[in-house]
C-alpha cells in the first residue's frame, strides 16, 4: 500500500513577510512628498517678500532721484556722483537739505516715520557708495527710527525750530486810556521844547 504525502503551502506567511518593507516604502513617500509640499508652501512666501523688498527699493530710488532732478541744486548732486561715484560732505549737506525741504513741503513740519525711511532708503539706493555697510539697514546714519538720529533728522529739527520762531509774533502791549500804571515819557533835565506853545515861540520871533 503505497503512502500519500500532502505538502501544506502556508501562503500567509509569504504574503504577510513582504508587507512591512513596503510599508516603510510608503511611508518613506509620504514623508517626502509632505516635506516637499511644506517647501514649496514656504518659498512663495519668501520670494513675496524678496520682491516686495526690491519694489520699496526701486520705489524709493525713483523717488529720490525725481526731487532731484527737479528742484534746484539738485542736479549739481547728481552730476558729481556720476562723475566721481561719491559726494563730498558740502554736496551731501545740500542733498540732505534739499530732501527735508520736500518732506516739510509734502507733509508738513512733522515728517512721518515712514516717510524719513523711505528717504534714507532711496538714498543709499541711488548712491550705493554713502550706504553703511556696518548698520543693519545701510541707511541709519540718513535715518534711524530707533535713536530718532540721522542727517535728515536733524536738519529736520532745524527746520521746525526756525519755523517755530518765525510762527511767535512778539507780543506789543499798548496802553488803554489814563490810569497811574500809564507809561509817560519823561523830560530831559534842560528841556524846556515841550513847555513853549506857538504862540509864544512866534511873539519872540516878531520882537526880535
Amino acid at each position: 500500500m503505497e503512502g500519500i504525502c500532502f505538502v501544506i503551502k502556508d501562503s500567509c506567511v509569504k504574503d504577510s513577510a513582504p508587507s512591512t518593507p513596503q510599508s516603510s516604502l510608503s511611508g518613506s513617500f509620504l514623508s517626502v512628498s509632505m516635506s516637499s509640499s511644506d517647501n514649496e508652501t514656504s518659498r512663495p512666501s519668501k520670494q513675496l517678500k524678496v520682491d516686495d523688498e526690491a519694489f520699496q527699493r526701486s520705489s524709493a530710488k525713483d523717488l529720490i532721484k525725481q526731487i532731484l532732478q527737479t528742484k534746484p541744486g539738485g542736479t549739481a548732486v547728481l552730476e558729481e556722483y556720476e562723475e566721481t561715484g561719491m559726494l563730498c560732505d558740502s554736496r551731501r549737506r545740500q542733498m540732505v537739505n534739499i530732501l527735508a525741504a520736500h518732506m516739510v513741503e509734502t507733509e508738513g513740519r512733522i515728517p512721518q516715520r515712514i516717510t524719513k525711511e523711505k528717504y534714507a532708503l532711496g538714498i543709499v539706493t541711488l548712491f550705493p557708495s554713502l550706504k553703511d555697510p556696518l548698520s543693519r539697514k545701510g541707511y541709519e546714519h540718513f535715518y534711524d527710527s530707533q535713536s530718532g538720529s540721522g542727517f535728515l533728522a536733524w536738519r529736520l529739527k532745524t527746520i521746525q525750530r526756525k519755523t517755530k520762531l518765525v510762527s511767535k509774533e512778539p507780543k506789543m502791549q499798548t496802553a488803554r486810556g489814563g490810569g497811574p500804571r500809564q507809561e509817560r515819557a519823561v523830560p530831559q533835565i534842560g528841556d524846556t521844547s515841550r513847555f513853549q506853545s506857538p504862540l509864544w515861540a512866534r511873539n519872540v520871533c516878531q520882537t526880535s
